[in-house]
């Protein structure tokens, strides 16, 4: 879905649409959300998907940043493995977290909105992958992403983050980016999964394939659509 419109198609899909999907995903199916369709995910009356909006968790938002953080150290341990087998001390090494260079409270729905004015328009950003899951198999450890969005997408436990932006510091890597617009996409995510009963929901905010241009998000994508319904989700067979 392209900016602006994920809401709207949530809400043309959510008499019979939504539900029909959530059971689809429930009952096996793999299911990719592109740009601003994640909506559909989170949208509805009865979302059924725990991916949500950075608008809808305005008042959780110190408990989003600290996962975040934590995943972040988990991602830079290191792990001496002849002391662990000794016994010695010094044998994992943590790095020093990297803090969140904007306010960790919470925001109230006046000041988003105004956050929102300085979306990033087509900028290249940084995201970090975790790249022992299967999505990211042959990515890497981090791919510029397109962002044209005022769309950011929050996710914590038991939604998997497989691919999320980088601290304000580091996060542009071309195009103009606000200062507002730093905070707020800091360390949101970029691509997420999550199961769902026997199935699973993929999540990417934008278009991994944008023009055919980005080779990284690209592999995502085709790892999500090659491996997912076989790495991911619990599907009968039926014979």
């Amino acid at each position: 879905a392209s900016p602006g419109r994920g809401p709207t198609i949530a809400a043309s899909l959510e008499a019979e649409g939504l539900p029909a999907l959530a059971d689809w995903v429930d009952r096996g199916g793999t299911l990719i959300t592109l740009g601003e369709s994640s909506w559909i995910l989170f949208g509805g009356v009865e979302p059924f998907s725990a991916i949500r909006a950075y608008r809808q968790v305005l008042d959780e938002l110190p408990a989003y940043r600290a996962e975040a953080v934590r995943e972040r150290g988990l991602a830079g341990l290191q792990v001496d493995e002849e002391r662990l087998r000794a016994g010695a001390a010094g044998a994992i090494a943590r790095p020093e977290p990297i803090p969140e260079s904007g306010d960790s409270a919470a925001v109230d729905a006046t000041q988003d909105e105004w956050s929102r004015r300085f979306s990033p328009d087509g900028v290249l950003l940084r995201a970090d992958l975790d790249a022992s899951h299967w999505l990211a198999a042959g990515a890497g450890r981090r791919v510029p992403v397109m962002v044209r969005t005022d769309l950011a997408l929050m996710a914590r436990q038991p939604v998997e983050t497989v691919g999320r932006f980088a601290p304000a510091e580091s996060l542009r890597l071309s195009g103009l980016l606000w200062p507002e617009g730093r905070e707020r996409w800091e360390s949101t995510a970029y691509l997420c999964r999550e199961r769902i009963g026997g199935g699973q929901v993929i999540a990417f905010l934008g278009n991994p394939i944008y023009r055919a241009y980005f080779h990284g998000t690209g592999r995502l994508l085709d790892n999500a659509i090659v491996l997912g319904p076989g790495m991911g989700t619990a599907t009968q067979s039926g014979y």
